[in-house]
């Protein structure tokens, strides 16, 4: 049926008096294929999907994705080897998370709102068990038997929603009252939340994070509902009335949804309650809306943000930072990927992670076996669980003002998150059903690689040279091998290294310098001392670092002297090069101290003053050096003959030698006793490297003591 341009904008404009695009924050619940198949009969789709474009909840929530860009500038300093404390200083903290929390135990408020001419079919008790309810296995509606458990699974324990249910409220008025704007769907929400104020409720509960805002609760309403992006559909807004503040507190984001969606017939189901909660931790909606514009079909029904089944796919537990995968770039290794919806488990595999630009294209990996949320999977196999290995590709890359990712599942030349499909017939680009089936997952005797199809080429068609292959397994458990077409090959500089001889108390650097020299990115995974003496260490740059085909990088290693003579120690160096993961290097150096003269001379000297006799004593003490060394201190001290304590009259430094030798006035010394001086020079470890007395020669231990004036140190460990 043909229709006139001036009717689709009637019909647009009819959605904008709707309240549909006036908020800023919206989630929309799929048409049904029937209602899609109704609308471009009619000539209205075009004009429907304008409206759902404007809401523009095809794409993800802003500072959701501010928060995993942060998340990826991290992962990518750290596999250069910063440290937490260098990275807090390179970038600035993640914005503080306005709405839902992703993880943590959160509550949330369920609305009931009914009217005279729809009267509530469902209990409000049975609402509450729908939404706040324990894991339920045997109930007929898992694994959506209520959000609670939806999210607790589907979070790894990590995110608890627990809530009250405060309902039925029943208006004084019929449905048709109710002014289909978003001042008229506030209007209807403030009337009941102003009820339950009166009754003495308190709405403070459900700020879980105490910033003055409730970030999200759930409205359900009663009655039949409307057509797709129409007022009484099922999605996810923003309450627009700022003002409105009940016990202290603004409201936020809520879920606007049918009790019954063939009212007054079926039963209550959470599924767009669990739906829109995914919008309201920031999540886009991956179905496509419009199929007349670029690649069709979203994901294929193969998440809860399309087709409102199964679990959520693990780039959306990435970005919530439920999971964090298994990373691959180069080389050859064996992975096993237990059930996703059980186990925290997804691998990652890139080309290349190059600073500022990593993590925006790749692909990833996860075992759909069918359990937990994804026990519906069932249904497509013939009732077996064992359902394969699902493989996503990805493009992750930033608009140009860095607020959402670029692409999108609706709108653009190719897709934010696209399902790979093991088959190759892409059957769900090609708009055939726009289903899934079993022959898109992986399975032993498929393969994924370069020269397979699907690829696993960019977007932009440059080869990656990565794939996986061996797959074993179908079950709960898959291994499989990831491979790069394109392997590294280290090289040293050199095999063994000398720092010759250095002084004790100094340390020198050394440079090695790592090449590599194969096909595919170098990456240096740790660099570690595995035996020898610990006066060796490895400086940087941190591990892990990336050395590109055909490049190299300098390492550093320092011979930090501690002790004396010849020492050596042994460094493995952990790459991914598949020929070798583990080169040795090994180091020597000779820890040294010249030889370093003392002398002491002491002039005893009595002063007459009337008829008082003072002694004293005049010390001069020198030093020489065969080769410069900083002594930390010189440490001068007397003793009397006989084994006294010694007592320390003062400690010297390098500068008071400036002119060879040093003089000292010991005063009023008893002129009867015999003493003993001795000059010590001190290394910075606080140990004795030579000494020299005037008096009887005291022992010094770990010394060779030679003609009574002189010494040679011998340092050891203690």
């Amino acid at each position: 049926m043909a229709i006139s341009r001036k009717w689709l904008e009637k019909i647009f404009l009819m959605l904008l008096s709707g309240g549909l695009l006036l908020s800023s924050a919206f989630g929309l619940e799929p048409p049904t294929k029937e209602q899609i198949k109704k609308y471009k009969q009619e000539g209205t789709y075009a004009a429907r999907v304008a409206a759902a474009k404007a809401i523009a909840n095809y794409k993800m929530d802003p500072e959701l994705v501010a928060r995993f860009n942060y998340k990826m500038k991290k992962l990518a300093l750290e596999s250069q080897g910063y440290s937490s404390e260098e990275i807090e200083k390179i970038l600035a903290p993640p914005p503080a998370w306005r709405g839902m929390p992703t993880k943590g135990t959160i509550k949330v408020l369920a609305l009931l709102i009914a009217f005279q001419d729809y009267p509530p079919v469902t209990p409000a008790s049975t609402i509450a068990q729908r939404l706040f309810g324990p894991e339920q296995p045997s109930d007929y509606q898992y694994p959506y038997e209520s959000l609670r458990a939806y999210y607790q699974r589907s979070s790894y324990q990590q995110l608890d929603i627990q809530g009250d249910v405060l309902g039925w409220y029943i208006t004084a008025y019929p449905r048709s009252q109710v002014t289909e704007t978003s001042t008229g769907r506030d209007n209807l929400i403030k009337e009941a939340l102003n009820y339950y104020k009166q009754q003495g409720h308190d709405f403070s509960q459900y700020d879980n994070n105490n910033d003055g805002i409730i970030d999200y609760f759930l409205v359900f309403w009663t009655g039949p509902h409307g057509e797709w992006a129409s007022f009484w559909w099922g999605y996810q807004t923003s309450f627009s009335d700022s003002t409105f503040v009940l016990d202290g507190k603004r409201w936020r984001k809520y879920s606007w949804q049918w009790e019954l969606y063939d009212y007054p017939s079926g039963q209550f189901s959470p599924k767009t309650s669990i739906h829109e909660t995914g919008h309201a931790l920031g999540l886009p909606d991956y179905y496509d809306y419009d199929d007349s514009v670029g690649p069709r079909g979203g994901v294929g029904g193969l998440d809860m943000m399309d087709s409102t089944y199964f679990d959520h796919n693990c780039f959306s537990k990435f970005v919530l930072d439920w999971l964090t995968p298994s990373i691959f770039n180069a080389g050859r290794h064996t992975y096993t990927l237990r059930a996703a919806a059980s186990e925290a488990e997804a691998m990652l595999f890139f080309p290349t992670a190059q600073p500022g630009d990593i993590f925006n294209e790749y692909f990833m990996v996860q075992n759909r076996y069918a359990t937990g949320n994804d026990r519906t999977l069932q249904n497509w196999f013939g009732g077996t669980s064992e359902v394969g290995l699902a493989v996503w590709h990805v493009d992750a890359r930033l608009n140009n003002n860095g607020r959402n990712f670029l692409y999108d599942n609706s709108y653009t030349d190719h897709k934010l998150l696209m399902l790979m499909q093991a088959d190759g017939l892409d059957e769900i680009e090609k708009g055939l059903g726009y289903w899934f089936n079993p022959g898109d997952f992986y399975r032993p005797g498929n393969e994924l690689g370069p020269s397979n199809y699907p690829n696993t080429n960019a977007y932009n068609g440059a080869p990656t040279g990565l794939g996986i292959t061996s797959i074993q397994g179908t079950g709960s458990s898959i291994s499989f091998q990831a491979y790069s077409g394109t392997n590294p090959k280290i090289r040293l500089s050199f095999s063994t290294f000398s720092f010759g001889n250095v002084n004790v108390c100094t340390f020198s650097d050394g440079l090695v310098t790592i090449y590599n020299d194969g096909d595919g990115p170098l990456t240096i995974s740790d660099i570690l001392r595995s035996s020898g003496a610990s006066d060796f260490s490895f400086i940087g740059p941190a591990c892990p670092f990336v050395v590109p085909v055909g490049s190299f990088r300098d390492i550093t290693f320092r011979f930090n002297v501690y002790d004396t003579g010849p020492l050596t120690a042994g460094f493995l160096i952990s790459s991914n090069d598949p020929d070798y993961p583990q080169t040795r290097l090994d180091v020597s150096g000779f820890g040294f101290v010249p030889e370093i003269t003392l002398s002491i001379q002491v002039d005893r000297k009595i002063e007459r003053a009337w008829i008082i006799r003072r002694s004293y004593a005049v010390i001069t003490i020198g030093v020489n050096k065969s080769a410069p060394f900083i002594v930390d201190s010189y440490r001068l001290s007397r003793s009397e003959s006989g084994g006294s304590q010694a007592v320390i009259l003062k400690n010297f430094q390098e500068s008071d030698f400036q002119n060879g030798s040093v003089t000292l006035v010991d005063k009023y010394l008893e002129p009867n006793k015999n003493y003993i001086y001795t000059i010590e020079a001190i290394d910075c470890y606080g140990r004795v490297i030579n000494h020299s007395t005037q008096g009887k020669q005291p022992l010094l231990l770990d010394l060779d003591i030679n003609k009574g004036r002189t010494a040679k140190p011998i340092l050891k460990r203690g």
